[in-house]
């Protein structure tokens, strides 16, 4: 069963770092998971610039991450982080404590 998609939470900076993104929370069966589709501080230059992106890439920028985060919404155990850089958008495991 897909999970559903109840909104974007907001915007979202990482302390110490210039990743910036969208944070939104899917639902599935009274759960509730946060995704966080972040892009590095180099694709943002590179898009204002007006610079070629990945479509994918481009297309998180326009959606503020939503096709991500509906990309990952059919996947059983949805990844907590999406990280869009200028060879594309991947999931990853969140840093662990301390890294």
């Amino acid at each position: 069963m897909a999970w559903k998609i109840n909104g974007q939470i907001g915007p979202h900076a990482r302390p110490g770092t210039d990743v910036h993104g969208w944070l939104w929370e899917l639902e599935r069966d009274g759960n509730a998971r946060r995704v966080l589709v972040e892009l590095a501080g180099t694709v943002w230059a590179i898009h204002e610039r007006g610079g070629p992106l990945p479509s994918e890439v481009r297309e998180a920028i326009a959606s503020q991450g939503r096709n991500q985060v509906e990309r990952v919404a059919a996947i059983d155990d949805p990844p907590r982080v999406i990280s869009c850089t200028t060879n594309g958008c991947v999931d990853r495991p969140p840093d662990k404590p301390g890294t």
